[in-house]
């Protein structure tokens, strides 16, 4: 392998074991969503050490052809203690600073379609519900009114003609409604 080869392998796995170090601060950082469920925690660490194995082979790849020697390791090993060294703190600062800001545009934008989407479209809806139980109250009051004029003059009719049936037709009168 030509020297020039070895001094890019070199430099691509000490940015590798640098990127392991600052993806392991982020991927800690949002293992409290899945914190309490052990099995879903045991899939995820399994498949973020997955991940990570097959991006960093696949920067060796790219560098060397994915020759792996001993070195290589060693110099993952110290790209990872130089980022615990002098860039931790400032990553979880920044990585902080950006999930903070994240939240804030996340509630900027909820608010905003709150505010001209879901409000206005729950006001018309309940406007209509309102205009159509007001709507159903008067065709009802209407309808019950109208029988009430129509049936009114047969109802009359009917205690005028009930009044003057004989004593022994309204004794039986219940009987003859209830058999028909």
């Amino acid at each position: 392998m030509q020297l020039s080869v070895q001094l890019t392998t070199m430099a691509a796995m000490v940015i590798s074991g640098i990127y392991l170090g600052a993806v392991r601060d982020t991927f800690q950082r949002m293992a409290w969503h899945w914190k309490q469920r052990t099995i879903f925690k045991y899939v995820m660490e399994i498949s973020f050490w997955l991940v990570q194995t097959f991006v960093v082979y696949y920067v060796l790849f790219l560098v060397n052809y994915g020759e792996l020697r001993m070195y290589i390791f060693l110099a993952c090993l110290l790209g990872y203690a130089m980022y615990q060294a002098l860039l931790a703190k400032l990553y979880r600062y920044v990585l902080e600073m950006l999930i903070k800001a994240l939240k804030a545009i996340y509630r900027f934008i909820y608010n905003i379609i709150r505010t001209f989407i879901y409000i206005p479209i729950r006001f018309l809806v309940h406007t209509l519900i309102v205009c159509v139980l007001f709507l159903l109250q008067i065709t009802y009051t209407i309808i019950r009114f109208c029988l009430k004029v129509v049936f009114f003059p047969l109802i009359w009719l009917a205690k005028v003609i009930y009044k003057h049936l004989p004593e022994k037709f309204k004794k039986d009168f219940p009987q003859i409604c209830r058999s028909l």
